[in-house]
């Protein structure tokens, strides 16, 4: 009919190329050149099919009919709300107390639950008149007689259901039961759950690897051998009442708080992993403007050396190359114009052969001067490494307690002085005091005053969820901030390369101490980036971390001095191990093994040499074995199940850490 309706119709009616015949059903026709005329029409399942073309879901037509409208009327129908509540709705405290386990014990063994689901007796119904009185088994309140009620695997057995009438005979209400007394969850008064079979399936989820559907058809198949007149489980059953009994356990309020690290944990572990919900899924509301704040402190302004020719240069000479004559006496003129730093020239003096070579136990020295890093990137000084650093320039005598406070905190520092010493003989000479004094000015210039103004209030993130870290301030944006790659930093030097993913978000930020406990994720919507792990830190960590472990750990601290330079002042940023091998060109001190220990708020030494910093890499090959759970559930549903994966391993690092 749409042929020969309008398969001769003028060209004002063929420009519009779509037009709408009926709304509900849709069914839409469409012009295409060469074509003709097709009628589109919208399937149950939600998807466009051309009744003209022999490819009808891809075919020409509808694809000009997407180029106009987009995707809103082929989307698939909603389902069901996945947190829509069930019968049952009494919460249940986990991990399960010492009586829940020994009912579920006596069950196990062989113990038979009731034949009869009862309500509870007394109380009021929603418009406040109190329930009927009585037996529901005497009085024959029957709701469902034959109601399956799925136990073990590949277990089934019928109940009867009752349920209460309310007293006031004008009102329809009923109560129905609830199931808790008797470790029944009670779905839809149809379709009833023993407590075991969803805590099998939470084990089960927490080691990887078991889709709920997976779950299902084993349990089916188990349940056609032992009974094979038992009607089997359907999926969408079983996934409302999953989601509705994980939603009523009642997990401990620190159970994302590490026995060990407590609720302000020194250390963090940060990474972002593959895992991820689809972006057509995505709801994020629009957020209302961020407050501007004063930037941090300018690049030039930190780092040792700024003409990049004199830090090529540099760098061949560090690295044991003979520089030419011409090459020297380009250095040696530069080094002159070095009013930051006064004394490099005297120092590449000190430094040199007669063949312009650097001394073997100088070249690590000159080596990090020539990074393009900041000062303060390599030495990382806490507020103690700092005063040993001023007694050393002060001309205190080098005993074994100040030798002690240079190796725990300024290392680098005290590798440059052990070289030092060894060339003059023991004496410190005054051209490596003017060297500390110029490494100290540059280091503080760094750390720029905050800005006074009052922190911005705490956004609303639904895409973050940190249990025991509530939000206390909202992220900012910054005047005139230029990051470290927009000043010309060789993009082949340490750049982090993100991965093209079309239809996925591009994965999680979780949180870690240093036992692999989480603190806490952020689901982002854009790549992978130091921004999410400064807003992250600034705005949940009301105490700052002394060590900060990522595996892009030299632009992080870039960033951050680019922005709260006097936040992180006592804040340590470090690579981990693992990632260590591909940061070719940064500072040493982004290197773990530079320090023996590290402090924590209370000032307590850590052996670098024990801490763990794979725990992010250890936990995403973990979290990739429920991608096949989590990748296709809506925002919501992930993020619930995600927080309740990694609870569940908290639980177990819990254990093992006791």
């Amino acid at each position: 009919s749409t042929q020969s309706t309008w398969g001769e119709s003028d060209d004002e009616e063929r420009a519009q190329s779509v037009r709408l015949l009926l709304e509900d059903p849709l069914l839409v026709a469409v012009w295409k050149a060469e074509l003709g005329w097709a009628a589109l029409r919208l399937l149950p399942h939600g998807r466009l099919h051309c009744d003209t073309c022999r490819f009808g879901r891809s075919c020409p037509h509808t694809k000009r009919y997407r180029k106009k409208f987009g995707e809103t009327a082929t989307a698939k129908p909603e389902k069901r709300n996945v947190g829509a509540p069930a019968i049952s709705h009494h919460r249940i405290s986990y991990p399960l107390d010492d009586a829940t386990k020994a009912q579920l014990e006596r069950y196990a063994n062989g113990a038979e639950r009731p034949a009869q689901l009862l309500p509870a007796d007394g109380g009021h119904c929603a418009a406040g008149h109190a329930w009927e009185h009585g037996d529901p088994v005497e009085r024959g309140w029957v709701k469902t007689e034959n109601a399956t009620l799925h136990l073990r695997m590949g277990q089934a057995q019928t109940r009867t259901v009752y349920y209460r009438p309310c007293s006031d005979a004008d009102c329809k209400q009923q109560l129905f039961p609830d199931g808790r007394d008797v470790l029944v969850f009670n779905l839809d008064n149809k379709t009833l759950f023993g407590y075991e079979l969803f805590l099998a399936y939470l084990r089960m989820f927490a080691s990887g690897r078991t889709p709920l559907d997976t779950f299902r058809r084993g349990y089916n198949d188990l349940l056609a051998d032992t009974c094979p007149g038992a009607p089997k489980l359907k999926k969408e059953p079983l996934r409302l009442a999953w989601n509705a009994f994980a939603r009523l356990l009642d997990s401990p309020a620190d159970a994302f708080v590490c026995p060990e690290c407590g609720p302000n944990p020194w250390c963090v572990v940060v990474d972002g992993t593959s895992l991820a919900f689809r972006r057509v899924a995505l709801r994020f509301p629009e957020l209302p403007a961020r407050q501007l704040r004063a930037a941090g402190s300018l690049h030039g302004n930190r780092v040792a050396i700024r003409l990049k020719q004199l830090r090529d240069l540099l760098e061949k000479f560090a690295g044991g190359q003979a520089l030419s004559d011409a090459e020297w006496n380009f250095v040696l003129q530069k080094s002159l114009n070095q009013h930051q730093f006064q004394s490099l020239h005297p120092l590449l003096l000190f430094v040199s052969t007669a063949d312009h070579r650097c001394l073997p136990m100088w070249q690590l020295l000159i080596r990090q001067l020539t990074r393009n890093y900041a000062v303060a990137g390599w030495l990382q000084l806490s507020e103690a490494g700092e005063m040993a650093v001023r007694d050393v320039i002060e001309g205190r005598p080098l005993d074994a307690e100040t030798l002690k406070r240079l190796v725990d905190h300024a290392p680098a520092l005290y590798d440059a002085l052990f070289a030092h010493l060894g060339s003059t003989g023991g004496a410190i000479s005054q051209l490596f005091v003017d060297l500390l004094s110029d490494l100290l000015s540059l280091r503080a210039r760094a750390f720029r005053p905050a800005d006074p103004a009052p922190r911005p209030p705490p956004e609303d993130n639904p895409l973050a969820c940190y249990p025991s870290l509530p939000a206390h301030c909202g992220p900012a944006d910054y005047r005139n901030v230029s990051d470290l790659r927009r000043r010309g930093c060789d993009p082949s030097i340490c750049l982090k390369v993100p991965k093209r993913r079309p239809t996925l978000l591009p994965g999680v930020l979780i949180f870690f101490c240093q036992h692999g406990h989480s603190y806490g994720f952020e689901v982002m919507k854009d790549h992978e980036s130091p921004r999410h792990v400064f807003e992250a830190l600034l705005s949940r960590f009301r105490q700052l971390p002394r060590l900060v472990i990522y595996d892009n750990a030299c632009h992080l601290h870039s960033f951050c001095l680019n922005r709260e330079p006097e936040r992180f002042r006592n804040t340590t940023f470090a690579i981990d191990r693992f990632h260590l091998k591909n940061h070719t060109g940064c500072s040493a001190g982004y290197n773990l093994d530079t320090y023996r220990v590290i402090f924590d708020h209370a000032g307590v030494a850590h052996d670098v040499a024990e801490l763990n910093s794979e725990v992010c890499e250890q936990s995403n090959s973990r979290t990739r074995t429920i991608a096949a759970s989590l990748s296709y559930m809506t925002q919501e549903n992930f993020i619930f199940h995600l927080r309740l994966y990694l609870q569940l391993r908290n639980e177990k690092k819990s254990l093992r850490l006791s």
